[in-house]
């Protein structure tokens, strides 16, 4: 007992001495945040804060049943914080505290807040994880509220263990620690701490899903002993907490920074943060330059997790040591469109992607690759976070039938920390030569036989087929789709459980499709679809007018299928517009009837990115229907985001099942 009181008093003597004699060219005052944050029986732990700082999130045993909770605060203009405010959504999806089980709950720790402050990432024990401690996400909703937590899955999470996750300001960056002891699956030990490596994944740009984490390099991050790497809001600061040789306090772990070089390949101007060390563990910091994140002039500062009098507490420290700076980045956003040499009309063109390149002054004939992204495919729009002082190139293209495009981009001279790009990159589509051989071939050919462009809507897709007894549609392309794969089986049994009525030469051959009166015969709960739901109210309407309430009362049955869209898109599909020209039928041929457009994301990107994808697949199937001369106040938009997905797994099949829009008729 006495050794510990010493060892406090050693602590805030270092606090309210040591930090100038050390750091002669800042004068750093660390700060305990003091009530409603730090408690003096409870410990307050892993402080996490949005990049402008008026968002925190910590771990605490601060409940009646003494178990690691997640806390919620926000900092007033008064300029002080709020009171903690359970987050129940995460707190209470795994197991609850009772007595039949002695009171214990998961564990829910190390808690990460995006720089937007609407994303949360955090490691858990939740029951049906991956390992023993895998990381999940969790999504704010519309109304403030957290959404349900999400195992991110392979590969980040393993059969072992992963924790102290980090996601960066982009989020196509997760950075996370994993126990350095692989045969024991635990973490080695150093001065009696475990310890852990730092892993880093990106995100692949065009699916959306996690690739294969990687270590982060030896002997400048990872020396045997780290642990809670913290990305800051610039993307490119890395703290982490380190436990080396020669350091200069107790032995416990230490906060040390780097910085991932331009061409993201290394990481330099490694230091070690003794402003900040204390005695005892340090970790868990976040650097706060509200200039850089909203233009306010207050003071930078930094907040991180140190011993306390009693327990481990969060601190604030101001200003900020130098060391500390955020590197200078300029958000930098445009437009890639394209047109035809003879047409001044503007589009977006499939498939565009941009190249950014680093221009570098020794090797100016040779740009350095640094990324590649695909462009907006509704607006063509994109945004860069490129690091200020240097040389950019940017190169859009779209495939073999436009001219490449680029445009230089020297970021030395702005102040701002927003530029954006005065015109836009324009894509030229090229004039292709048609041989007269080709030309007479073109004439010549059957259009029957004519492979259609993958925006052209098929004779197939056109056609529809409904279920009487459920309202559901579907297209014969769909069905034949379905069809195909019960044609592969042996036994001829389709994907509906029904015998495929075909001849065996047609099931032969590979690749051919089934005809329609093979569809009708092998499902035979469908019939075809007029168009005016005279099948709807009776399957033996053909031959009368249909009545006008059983017409009503058939519209509100009708199950159309789901709207699907790309990784990112809010392109419709020939699918998507063929189901909508029938539906588009259906209004004019039912003037009062109103329809309901509801759209959805997959769980990748933020919240906020999410909201506005899935309001553009709204507003881009209402524009569909309301071009072909139906009222906007016959159209019902909502956007839901990721916020109500019909599949919780994080596959790539389940996520393409997210990205929709349904369509209903309301009654």
């Amino acid at each position: 007992m006495r050794t510990t009181v010493i060892y406090i008093k050693a602590f805030f003597i270092f606090l309210s001495i040591s930090i100038g004699s050390q750091a002669q060219e800042v004068s750093t005052t660390i700060t305990p945040l003091g009530s409603p944050i730090n408690t003096k029986k409870y410990t307050e732990y892993a402080p996490t804060l949005s990049a402008d700082g008026q968002v925190m999130i910590f771990q605490s045993n601060n409940n009646k049943y003494r178990v690691w909770y997640l806390y919620e605060t926000r900092l007033g203009t008064n300029g002080k914080w709020s009171k903690p405010r359970p987050i129940n959504a995460i707190n209470n999806f795994g197991q609850k505290p009772r007595a039949s089980n002695g009171f214990q709950t998961n564990f829910i720790a190390t808690p990460h807040l995006s720089a937007d402050g609407n994303t949360l990432y955090f490691c858990a024990t939740f029951s049906g994880g991956m390992g023993s401690k895998d990381i999940y996400v969790s999504k704010r909703k519309s109304n403030g509220n957290w959404g349900r937590p999400r195992n991110i899955g392979a590969p980040v999470n393993t059969k072992a263990s992963e924790d102290f996750p980090s996601i960066s300001p982009e989020g196509d960056a997760l950075y996370f620690a994993r126990p350095n002891d692989k045969k024991k699956g635990t973490g080695s030990k150093k001065q009696q701490q475990t310890c852990y490596d730092l892993y880093v994944a990106k995100k692949d740009a065009n699916t959306g899903r996690w690739q294969t984490p990687q270590k982060l390099p030896t002997g400048s991050i990872n020396t045997g002993c780290e642990k809670c790497p913290r990305i800051q809001s610039d993307g490119l600061t890395l703290v982490f907490s380190s436990i080396r040789d020669g350091n200069t306090h107790s032995g416990d772990f230490d906060l040390y920074k780097a910085v991932l070089s331009v061409k993201e390949t290394d990481w330099e101007q490694l230091e070690v943060v003794t402003p900040l060390n204390t005695p005892g563990f340090d970790q868990f910091a976040t650097v706060i330059e509200p200039q850089a994140a909203s233009g306010s002039k207050s003071a930078p500062s930094v907040y991180y997790n140190a011993q306390g009098k009693r327990t481990p507490d969060i601190f604030s420290a101001s200003p900020l040591p130098t060391m500390l700076r955020l590197q200078k980045v300029i958000n930098t956003s445009g437009k890639v469109i394209a047109k035809s040499k003879t047409s001044s009309l503007t589009y977006v063109a499939n498939n565009t992607t941009l190249k950014v390149y680093l221009l570098e002054a020794d090797r100016a004939d040779k740009p350095y690759l640094l990324k590649t992204i695909k462009v907006d495919e509704a607006t063509g729009g994109f945004a860069l976070p490129l690091r200020f002082g240097y040389n950019y190139l940017l190169e859009a293209s779209a495939g073999e039938d436009y001219e490449v495009t680029q445009k230089r981009l020297a970021l030395k001279d702005w102040t701002s920390l927003e530029y954006a790009l005065k015109t836009p990159l324009i894509l030229i589509k090229k004039e292709k030569a048609i041989s007269n051989e080709a030309m007479i071939a073109k004439n010549n050919t059957n259009t029957s036989t004519t492979t259609p462009s993958s925006n052209a809507i098929s004779s197939a897709q056109k056609t529809l087929l409904i279920n009487p007894k459920t309202g559901e549609i579907i297209s014969l392309a769909e069905l034949q789709k379905r069809a195909r794969k019960g044609l592969a089986v042996s036994n001829g049994v389709s994907g509906a459980g029904q015998t495929m009525v075909t001849s065996p030469s047609k099931a032969s051959k590979k690749g051919t499709l089934p005809t329609r009166g093979e569809i009708l015969a092998a499902y035979p709960e469908y019939e075809m679809f007029d168009g005016k739901q005279q099948q709807v109210a009776s399957s033996s309407a053909q031959n009368r007018k249909p009545n006008k309430q059983k017409l009503k009362l058939a519209l509100t049955r009708l199950q159309f299928p789901h709207l699907r869209f790309a990784y990112k898109s809010s392109e419709l599909s020939s699918q998507s517009k063929a189901y909508l020209e029938n539906i588009l039928g259906l209004l004019k041929t039912s003037p009062k009837a109103t329809l309901q457009i509801d759209a959805h994301t997959d769980h990748t990107g933020t919240w906020s990115s999410n909201m506005r994808l899935s309001e553009k697949r709204a507003q881009v199937v209402k524009a569909f229907l309301v071009q072909k001369g139906i009222a906007e106040g016959r159209l019902m938009t909502k956007a839901y985001g990721e916020g109500k997905p019909l599949v919780w797994r994080t596959d790539t099949t389940s996520q393409e099942k997210n990205r929709r829009v349904e369509v209903r008729f309301l009654k």
